[in-house]
């Protein structure tokens, strides 16, 4: 793919698409990389053709699954190490610790966030299809 530079006058300097060199009038090869002029273009034309992009589409989508995943599994992890690390709170001033609402709502917070990062995973997919 060519780059024009709207600020020369309407001329249109084109620029090399691997490494942004200026490229010459009429040049069909960069004179720094040698990139062919207009290779992208055929490049992509072919991909399209070969399937390509929608392969590469779908692992990235796969990537961003596994990254959710994890982010919400790792979070419930951590909710959950808080809830059995931190002690208890008494109740009331200088009172034993009897008081496990933290406790309580941090794990359960931490089981539905393993949970939600388990159906991401699987149910995302399974309903991506196979991989």
């Amino acid at each position: 793919m060519t780059h024009f530079d709207p600020d020369v006058g309407g001329r249109g300097l084109k620029y090399c698409s691997e490494c942004g060199s200026q490229l010459g009038e009429g040049a069909r090869y960069c004179d720094r990389c040698g990139a062919g002029v207009g290779d992208n273009e055929t490049r992509i034309a072919e991909s399209a053709k070969t399937g390509d992009i929608y392969r590469s589409t779908r692992l990235y989508v796969s990537q961003q699954r596994l990254i959710a995943a994890v982010i919400f599994a790792g979070l419930g992890v951590l909710l959950l190490v808080m809830a059995v690390s931190i002690p208890p709170m008494p109740s009331e001033p200088f009172g034993p610790a009897d008081d496990y609402t933290f406790n309580t709502i941090a794990g359960a917070t931490g089981f539905v966030f393993i949970a939600i990062g388990l159906a991401i995973y699987f149910l995302g997919g399974f309903l991506q299809g196979s991989d």
